[in-house]
């Protein structure tokens, strides 16, 4: 009985770790049609701050990036990915 409970308990526990896809994570759809739903599930705060230069929302999945102004335009910080 008790090896049930664990079991159901693991399996309950599981159901919210599923990740959530959006239409804009979709490739195969169109370039515009991808910016329109990723917009529109925006909130005006999360709009607000992708004007900046360190923006993310991770409520949506999307990792920032970790960028600085430079004086000849904008610099990449951390390690650098020249080829």
């Amino acid at each position: 009985m008790r090896k049930v409970k664990i079991i159901l308990i693991l399996l309950f526990a599981n159901i919210g770790l599923s990740a959530q896809n959006y239409p804009f994570q979709n490739t195969s759809l169109p370039e515009d049609e991808r910016i329109t739903n990723l917009i529109s599930l925006m909130t005006q705060e999360e709009k607000m701050s992708c004007l900046s230069t360190r923006f993310a929302v991770p409520r949506l999945g999307l990792k920032g990036t970790r960028t600085i102004e430079g004086l000849h335009g904008l610099a990449y910080s951390g390690p650098a990915n020249w080829a």
